[in-house]
């Protein structure tokens, strides 16, 4: 009966270990970045905006709504993300901050940084993790595999790959 229950307590914990798609290391992007993001999933729409932020050991990951109220704050550092949360979007918020890195890591370093990434003329993805399309200059729609998507878009000048 122990054992059962460590070994269930073990595999729960892999799991949850495995949910974060990791980069082998800290892509090279010029911060600070700020992108709009728009969540749409079932036909319903939610204005956020994603900033990062060059930190001494990472990069800081804020998540604002429309207002500028904080709804999210996290570090990835080389040993992975650091909840710096103030309300229950961690997880979502987690999953933008990968996705939209994942999306602007270049062509040529994504190759190391993200072992498994397949790119096409216009797109890339990742061990069905994260689809992800350049539909024309700076916007960038993001697909997860829950049929949920993000259209990210620069607030000023150009965001890229």
């Amino acid at each position: 009966m122990i054992r059962a229950l460590l070994l269930a307590c073990v595999l729960l914990l892999s799991a949850c270990a495995s949910q974060d798609q990791l980069p082998a290391q800290i892509p090279h992007l010029k911060l600070p970045i700020t992108v709009n993001a728009q969540r749409e999933q079932a036909g319903q729409h939610q204005d956020w905006r994603v900033e990062a932020r060059k930190r001494d050991r990472g990069v800081r990951w804020t998540l604002t709504d429309t207002t500028g109220s904080v709804l999210a704050v996290q570090d990835l550092t080389n040993d992975g993300w650091k909840d710096r949360a103030v309300s229950d979007a961690d997880f979502e918020a987690r999953e933008l901050f990968g996705a939209v890195l994942f999306a602007l890591t270049s062509a040529e370093e994504v190759r190391f940084d993200y072992p498994g990434v397949q790119l096409q003329p216009h797109a890339r993805s990742i061990e069905n993790r994260w689809q992800v399309s350049y539909l024309s200059e700076g916007l960038i729609r993001i697909t997860l595999p829950d049929g949920q998507s993000y259209m990210v878009s620069p607030i000023k000048g150009k965001a890229s790959r």
